[in-house]
């Protein structure tokens, strides 16, 4: 009986570390300087394409995006890392042009979309409200550290 327990036990350990999400690395040149670098549906697109790793910040024209974006300025020069935004208005010539709600950040991996915050969810709304809180939700994708 014992052994079966030991058994079950380790199986539901290896399967909560298995599980676990891991971090990942941006490129490179997105550590060191901590900036908003606005770009374009062009450059977004080619990004994808070269299957980068980057953080974007869409942004509307409301209050809402106003205040998120002193935010994300915050925690970008403080982390040292380049977060790239984008006019929500031009998301719709994007690959990514399923996302409607904004503001709101996505996290890239590869070219892919590992995640993003849906402003339209009641349970994303605290890292909306400050840089730590925003903090928490993206080091839990991404490493703020560099290699």
């Amino acid at each position: 009986m014992k052994k079966i327990l030991i058994i079950i036990f380790i199986g539901i350990c290896l399967i909560i570390i298995l599980n676990k999400p891991k971090t990942f690395y941006l490129e490179s040149k997105y550590y060191g300087f901590g900036e908003l670098s606005n770009i374009n549906q062009v450059t977004l697109n080619n990004f994808i394409k070269e299957k980068e790793s980057f953080v974007l910040y869409i942004y509307g024209n409301c209050v809402c995006s106003t205040k998120f974006n002193s935010i994300i300025k915050e925690f970008a020069e403080r982390n040292n890392i380049v977060i790239h935004t984008l006019d929500s208005e031009l998301v719709s010539q994007t690959e990514i042009d399923d996302i409607k709600y904004f503001p709101t950040i996505v996290v890239f991996k590869k070219g892919k979309i590992v995640d993003y915050l849906k402003s339209d969810r009641d349970d994303n709304l605290i890292y909306y409200e400050s840089s730590e809180e925003f903090s928490k939700w993206l080091t839990s994708y991404i490493n703020i550290n560099r290699k």
